[in-house]
């Protein structure tokens, strides 16, 4: 009875992690109404996620891209999860993801994908620090040669990190950042109750990810980090897995 009520008690800790703000399968032609894609996107049945519908970016057009649904961020750091893989290995074809919140006036890279894994679906993600009116682009952009990349992707969720349902956690996931204001490195201590791998990543306010590193299969661990080269400001140190997640602002100066 004691290890069931365990579990019960965790599923419920991780369940209120996030809240989610999309999610997107793409399985109907319903997501046009609040989507917006380019001329040349093509919405098809063939090598999706489960043999499902996706979206498909195709080389002979440059410049083509989607929009998300836009949402109203709050400062907390959001996570954007997705399936995708490309076809071919010619050309520097590239598909950068975009935050904008003036209503697509100007954007700010967050993400980028240039390498792919010849048709072999994976689940990716990122997390970015989000204030205002947000909308989120993908823009592909091609070599305009013909064989080249196909990019495809499939069933996007975007999730509000909800710090303060993590700090249940903490006892799993503790983690420290000195010297905090720093001027050229800054150390990073996690320490582990499990054997787990994350995502640590450092994020300016704007959202554009200046450092990310995967820690594979940790208990234990001390990094330092060369900052030496960020512009004077704030920052945000993210280390998160799918259970788990570690937010500290810090100040470059």
């Amino acid at each position: 009875m004691k290890q069931t009520l365990l579990i019960v008690f965790l599923l419920l800790s991780f369940s209120n992690i996030y809240t989610q703000i999309i999610q997107e399968d793409f399985n109907t032609d319903d997501f046009k109404n609040t989507w917006t894609l380019s001329n040349n996107i093509e919405h098809v049945l063939a090598i999706g996620k489960d043999y499902s519908k996706y979206i498909r970016f195709h080389p002979k057009y440059q410049n083509e891209y989607i929009v998300m649904p836009n949402f109203v961020a709050d400062g907390s750091v959001y996570q954007i999860k997705f399936d995708w893989n490309k076809a071919r290995n010619n050309g520097l074809d590239s598909v950068q993801f975009q935050v904008s919140n003036n209503n697509g006036t100007s954007w700010q890279s967050v993400y980028s994908i240039i390498n792919g894994n010849e048709r072999n679906w994976i689940a990716d993600s990122f997390s970015v620090n989000l204030t205002g009116n947000i909308l989120i682009r993908l823009l592909y952009q091609s070599t305009g040669t013909f064989p080249s990349q196909y990019f495809n992707f499939d069933n996007f969720v975007v999730d509000k990190i909800n710090l303060t349902a993590i700090k249940t956690n903490a006892q799993v996931l503790n983690c420290s950042v000195y010297p905090n204001p720093s001027t050229n490195f800054i150390n990073i201590k996690v320490n582990s109750q499990t054997l787990d791998s994350y995502t640590l990543q450092i994020i300016d306010n704007s959202g554009k990810i200046h450092y990310q590193q995967s820690l594979n299969s940790i208990y234990n661990i001390l990094l330092g980090i060369d900052v030496s080269t960020f512009a004077k400001g704030n920052y945000i140190v993210n280390i998160s897995n799918d259970k788990y997640q570690y937010s500290k602002n810090i100040i470059i100066q």
